[in-house]
C-alpha cells in the first residue's frame, strides 16, 4: 500500500485530478474504477472522482509496488522476469531521471539569470512581484526564462521544493504582461492561491492601474484631466499574424467590447503622463487604444508611438486593489504597488 498525504500546495484540487498528476500511467477510467473498487482510498474510506481534497486529507492507494512504480512513471521499464533486460531498464530509468534534472536546471538557471526580479509581497499562498522591462511573462521557447520559471526555481534554490511534488502543482503567475511592459504580476504559491487569484482577474474584480506616458495632450477627443477617470470604449479585434491588435471605436464582427479609465496625473512639453484603469485586461488594449485616440504610448513604435533613444514603452502596472477576498484575510481589501520607474521622472 502506498500512502500519500495532502498538503497547502495541492489543496483545492479534484480527486480524481490530482491522482491523474501522481499517476500519469494511468488513464482517468483506470482511476474511476480503482475509486469504485476502494482500491484507492480517500481518508480511509470509499470517495468519488470529483471530491475535492483538502490539506491533511490521506490517500491509499492499494497497489503493488512494481504497479505503482510504472503508474507513477509510464517510461520506466520493469522487466524483473528478464536478467537480460536489465540494462534497458536501468537506461530508461536514466533517460527519466536525466529528464528531470534537465528540466530542474532550466528552472534553477532561469532563478539565477532573473534574480534582480523584485518581490512586491509575499506569504506561504500568493507571491507579488514587479516585473522588469524585457523580461517574459511566460516562456516562449526552450531557451528563454520566463518570470514563471524563475518562480519554479525559487522554490526549488529557497524552498526545497522537489521535481516530484512540482508534478501534482507547480506554482504560476496568475495574470501576463508584455514583454517592455514592467509592473505588478500576481503568483500562487498553492493551488488555491492561484485558482483565488485567476477566477477574481477573469471577473475583473481585482482593480488594475498602471502608469503610462502617452504622446501629446489632452484634447476634445480626449478630454482627460486631474479629478477624474476619462471612460473611453472600443471594440477590439486581434491580427494574429503580426502579434497585433485593432481597436475601432464602433462594433465590428469578431470583435471584443473593451473599456478603459484615463486621468491626467500631468501635462509635460511633448507628453502627457496619464494613470490607467483597465477595466477589461484584453492583449494589447492600452497600447491600441492610446494609438486609436490619436496619443500612443512613448517608446511603443508598433502602435505609432515616438522612438525615444534607450527607452522601451512607457507602460508599467504600478497598482492593484483587492476586493475582499473569503479565505484570504492577508490580502483581502488590500492595495499593493510597485516602485514607480525612474523612467516616468522628468
Amino acid at each position: 500500500m502506498q500512502r500519500i498525504e495532502i498538503t497547502e500546495r495541492e489543496a483545492g484540487r479534484r480527486l480524481d485530478a490530482y491522482l491523474g498528476k501522481v499517476l500519469p500511467g494511468a488513464g482517468l477510467s483506470f482511476i474511476c474504477r480503482m475509486l469504485r473498487k476502494k482500491n484507492i482510498k480517500l481518508n480511509g474510506a470509499r470517495a468519488e472522482g470529483a471530491a475535492r481534497i483538502n490539506a491533511g486529507d490521506v490517500i491509499e492507494l492499494f497497489f503493488s509496488d512494481e504497479t505503482y512504480a510504472r503508474l507513477k512513471d509510464p517510461h520506466r521499464v520493469l522487466r524483473e522476469d528478464a536478467v537480460a533486460h536489465d540494462d534497458e531498464a536501468n537506461a530508461a530509468q536514466a533517460s527519466v531521471g536525466g529528464r528531470q534534472e534537465a528540466e530542474r536546471r532550466q528552472y534553477l538557471d532561469a532563478y539565477e539569470k532573473l534574480k534582480h526580479v523584485f518581490v512586491v509581497y509575499e506569504d506561504d499562498d500568493f507571491i507579488f512581484i514587479d516585473k522588469p522591462v524585457g523580461v517574459l511573462s511566460q516562456k516562449s521557447d526552450d531557451e528563454s526564462a520566463s518570470v514563471n520559471e524563475w518562480l519554479v526555481g525559487r522554490e526549488i534554490a529557497e524552498h526545497g521544493t522537489t521535481m516530484e511534488s512540482l508534478t501534482t502543482f507547480k506554482p504560476a503567475f496568475a495574470n501576463r504582461l508584455d514583454r517592455n511592459t514592467s509592473g505588478i504580476m500576481l503568483g500562487g504559491k498553492t493551488l488555491r492561491a492561484l485558482q483565488t487569484l485567476g477566477s477574481l482577474i477573469r471577473s475583473g474584480q481585482i482593480e488594475k492601474i498602471y502608469l503610462c506616458l502617452a504622446d501629446g495632450h489632452p484634447d476634445p477627443e480626449f478630454a482627460v484631466t486631474a479629478d477624474r477617470f476619462y471612460q473611453a470604449t472600443g471594440y477590439l479585434i486581434k491580427d494574429e499574424e503580426n502579434n497585433m491588435v485593432r481597436v475601432f471605436r464602433t462594433s465590428r464582427e469578431g470583435a471584443k467590447k473593451i473599456r478603459t479609465g484615463y486621468r491626467l496625473v500631468e501635462d509635460r512639453t511633448e507628453d502627457m503622463l496619464l494613470e490607467v484603469n483597465l477595466y477589461t485586461g484584453k492583449s494589447h488594449q492600452i497600447r491600441a487604444q492610446l494609438s486609436e485616440l490619436g496619443h500612443p504610448v512613448v517608446g511603443d513604435p508598433k502602435y505609432g508611438g515616438r522612438k525615444v533613444s534607450g527607452v522601451r514603452q512607457m507602460l508599467h502596472a504600478y497598482k492593484v486593489i483587492f476586493p475582499e477576498v473569503d479565505g484570504f484575510p492577508a490580502i483581502s481589501g488590500r492595495e499593493f504597488r510597485t516602485r514607480v520607474p525612474s523612467r516616468f521622472n522628468k
